[in-house]
């Protein structure tokens, strides 16, 4: 019998899942609440990654980077905010396939969200349909909705479990709970969230497509992801809530900027993470510079991270702890972790 959770307006389904995976799910959904209740004090850390590897140089030295983050042992998760290639590079299936499979390398979990260089502007970057490379991408990063990649996949949850049909498209939306931390993933992307015009496309005639942008096609996309993004920021803090985690750890590509493109996501997490009252730490990824900014948008409990790219990624990466039930008043603390990078 397919079964239904329902919580805060929102339900969520697993019909169209395995019998095997919806009893890990359901399971999981028991115990989960139970971390936040162990007792003791515990940490644990992740890496912080995103726009890399870019370029031939970056991709020939990217071992080093994962070596270097599995030579840690705090480490339990790897997660990349997204950008994946670089302007020397194009969009091509081998491409993407090559920087997916550089990533199952990391012996921990690698859990991800897409950002604009793999699929949004990819009709300057051989001349695809953006959407069309967007079904590729969430094809080859997301082979099992229900769990990350990586060496050591964790099971996630995920938006297209949803009972609503506009948001079921979105497995790139997922959540899960480690500790005493909530995480979330929620696609918003850089070129100002998809807005600009897909001007090199060269149009197929198959299709009935003309060479230049396709606005309809490009302004649906935009609302119905748009509309999901925010649905799953509520869906993360009803979680969040409903577990009793001391903090919650957000990720997107691209800063939520205070505008017409992002002002509707960064308005709900800012109601949220204020109504929240506990530590939020948003990680994000596109304008490739450093940055901690402690009070995010007039939120005293919001942080914001960005992560180094571009260049600057090739020889670090970010490495966030967690401390679980110690009385941190943020709960996250951020390193930078600086490595010499070598050719395998």
């Amino acid at each position: 019998m397919p079964w239904r959770w329902s919580y805060s307006d929102v339900v969520w389904r697993s019909t169209a899942l395995p019998v095997a995976a919806t009893i890990v799910v359901m399971a999981l959904a028991v115990i989960a609440p139970l971390a936040c209740a162990r007792p003791g004090p515990t940490e644990f850390s992740f890496a912080l990654i995103g726009d890399a590897p870019y370029g031939a140089e970056a991709i020939r030295l990217f071992p080093s980077l994962v070596g270097d983050v599995d030579a840690d042992p705090d480490v339990v998760l790897v997660a990349h905010v997204g950008d994946v290639r670089g302007g020397d590079t194009d969009c091509t299936d081998a491409v993407l396939r090559q920087t997916f499979d550089l990533f199952q390398a990391f012996d921990d979990a690698f859990w991800f969200t897409p950002g604009d260089n793999e699929w949004t502007d990819c009709h300057r970057s051989g001349g695809f349909l953006p959407t069309e490379r967007l079904a590729f991408v969430r094809a080859l990063f997301f082979p099992n909705p229900l769990q990350t990649t990586g060496g050591a996949p964790i099971t996630v949850e995920t938006q297209a479990q949803s009972i609503v049909p506009a948001q079921q498209p979105y497995v790139e939306n997922t959540l899960f709970q480690r500790e005493c931390v909530t995480f979330g993933a929620v696609h918003v992307v850089g070129s100002n969230d998809g807005t600009e015009p897909w001007a090199q496309y060269p149009g197929d005639v198959a299709l009935g497509l003309t060479p230049g942008d396709q606005p309809t096609m490009r302004l649906a996309e935009i609302s119905a992801r748009r509309s999901a993004a925010i649905a799953w920021i509520d869906r993360i803090f009803d979680q969040a809530t409903l577990d009793g985690s001391e903090a919650v750890f957000i990720m997107m590509q691209a800063e939520p900027f205070d505008d017409a493109n992002y002002g509707a996501v960064r308005a709900e997490l800012v109601r949220r993470a204020t109504a929240f009252a506990r530590p939020v730490l948003l990680g994000h990824g596109d304008s490739h510079t450093y940055q901690f900014t402690p009070g995010y948008a007039g939120v005293a409990n919001l942080t914001r991270v960005e992560v180094p790219g571009e260049k600057a990624a090739i020889d670090r990466w970010l490495k966030i702890t967690a401390a679980c039930r110690q009385s941190s008043p943020t709960v996250f603390t951020v390193d930078t972790k600086t490595f010499t990078p070598e050719a395998p």
